[in-house]
């Protein structure tokens, strides 16, 4: 699952690069110098909403605490299956001696080292090492609609800092697991089988001087019994919707969901869409994943190749793409293409567009003055990273969680 999410993301991520862009919203026949400089104006407006809007320190310390609490569970390879252990003894304890285990507390150090004990729920409390703000203690705790040990349809998870004794809410996060054939439970019944996953996280303050979100990722997983996998995310700050995103791949009924290589290379066509601010919409297909993943990959991987070779693999990479752009409800829809693009930085994708049916390609940066360019850049790079770090150190402790936790026959 991390991996699938991880590369999901990325797939958005190229895709995103081009989403602060768009074309005219008037009714009628568009011109090509109309729908320019309606593009120009629209992606300034947006960007003003996101200047005042973007903020991710709630995320980016969650990230990392969540990160160090990955890599403290990873020094030992005994802690899982020991908690696991614990968890199906106190099961048939509750049964043969009419205990009441509710659940396990699970207390590491900072070399790794783990006490385990009974509690209500399933906690965890570590140390984490933040910038500028020392070593603290931390609790992820993990509750369960029925009992900690019971199969159930929904999962609760909240990771809070323990501040000079006072517990601060960092993140919580709701998860939802549903299978919906008779393969096996656990990764087997994932791999193979039909389900849901509903996953709800929401970023609060870090110092805890509000108990409003800051922001939240909602993702949705779902394998179909004919075998296809759709998959959406979407990003919100302080109720405001970011970005919306989606995939769809139609695989075969039985195809095991193992990897996201694998996944894209026996795909014919993957259907993308995303939409930034419920506003500028972007949507198509990639063809042929075999073809397709390889060329992406070398592009992701070099960068910095001389322009020739680089815009010869962006040439195979579009090749592959059917891509358009609509503004608002209205607009009209232009077909987009990319292209290599030069900077200080290095080689990067530039997108261009058909705002005329012409054929004739204008690329983004002969549409925006230089600022707004760059504006552009930074706003792109600014949200990248740290939404990609939350949703993969996310999905990674779930993926160490699934180890011991039921999913719902």
């Amino acid at each position: 699952m991390k991996r699938i999410i991880n590369w999901v993301l990325s797939l958005t991520l190229i895709f995103s690069a081009t989403l602060l862009s768009s074309c005219s919203s008037d009714d009628g026949p568009s011109t090509y110098e109309k729908n320019r400089n309606d593009m120009h104006d629209h992606i300034k407006k947006d960007l003003t909403v996101l200047s005042e809007t973007l903020n991710f320190d709630a995320m980016n310390m969650s990230a990392e605490v969540t990160k160090q609490f990955i890599q403290l569970t990873g020094k030992s390879r005994h802690l899982m299956d020991d908690l696991k252990a614990a968890m199906i003894l106190a099961t048939v304890q509750n049964v043969t001696q009419n205990t009441h285990i509710h659940g396990m507390r699970v207390i590491l150090d900072e070399k790794g080292n783990y006490d385990i004990s009974p509690a209500e729920g399933l906690v965890f409390i570590f140390p984490a090492t933040i910038e500028g703000r020392g070593t603290d203690l931390y609790k992820m705790t993990l509750k369960n609609s029925k009992n900690w040990n019971e199969a159930s349809g929904a999962f609760t998870m909240t990771m809070s800092a323990l501040y000079n004794d006072k517990e601060v809410v960092l993140n919580k996060a709701e998860l939802n697991i549903t299978k919906e054939n008779e393969y096996a439970m656990g990764i087997a019944g994932l791999m193979l089988g039909a389900f849901k996953m509903n996953s709800k996280l929401q970023y609060f303050p870090i110092a805890g001087e509000s108990e409003d979100v800051a922001s939240s990722i909602n993702i949705g997983m779902k394998r179909d019994e004919n075998g296809s996998l759709s998959l959406g995310i979407t990003y919100s700050q302080k109720e405001q919707t970011i970005m919306n995103t989606g995939f769809i791949f139609p695989l075969a009924q039985d195809f095991p969901l193992t990897d996201i290589d694998t996944t894209i290379e026996n795909s014919e066509f993957i259907t993308a869409y995303a939409t930034i601010l419920n506003d500028i919409h972007i949507g198509g297909t990639i063809n042929r994943g075999k073809e397709f993943l390889p060329v992406w990959k070398e592009l992701l991987a070099n960068a910095s190749l001389p322009a020739d070779q680089y815009n010869e693999l962006v040439k195979k990479l579009d090749e592959q793409l059917e891509m358009y752009i609509v503004c608002g409800r209205r607009g009209n829809m232009v077909e987009m293409k990319l292209t290599g693009d030069q900077d200080a930085e290095g080689n990067h994708l530039m997108p261009t567009f058909d705002f005329d049916n012409s054929s004739h390609f204008t690329a983004l940066k002969d549409i925006l003055d230089a600022t707004t360019m760059e504006t552009l850049k930074n706003t792109y790079k600014y949200t990248a990273l740290p939404v990609t770090n939350a949703a993969t150190t996310y999905s990674d402790m779930i993926s160490i969680l699934m180890r011991v936790l039921p999913v719902k026959e």
